[in-house]
């Protein structure tokens, strides 16, 4: 299994997704990359927004789908991505 690792805040607010449970990968704007994720009850999928360096985020976007796409058995430290400097939770409804 992969896992994509989020840090909101660390050692406080942190997030272990499985890779396989990603739903989609989108492109909010220039600066924000969300990602979309299965939710384990009856409400509609999480989120996780990665605030990005402006102009970069089709590149993290495209960072996290190949990592997805790329084998197993290992952690994606999402948040240690150079242009990537802060995600928040977005529970789903």
């Amino acid at each position: 299994m992969k896992l994509l690792h989020f840090v909101v805040t660390a050692g406080a607010e942190e997030y272990f997704v499985n890779a396989g449970e990603v739903t989609m990968v989108s492109v909010g704007d220039n600066a924000s990359v969300n990602v979309f994720f299965k939710n384990s009850g009856d409400e509609g999928d999480h989120s996780i927004d990665c605030t990005t360096t402006t102009d970069k985020a089709d590149e993290v976007a495209s960072r996290i789908s190949q990592e997805i796409a790329q084998g197993n058995n290992d952690v994606f430290v999402v948040t240690a991505l150079t242009d990537v400097s802060a995600a928040a939770f977005n529970a789903g409804s």
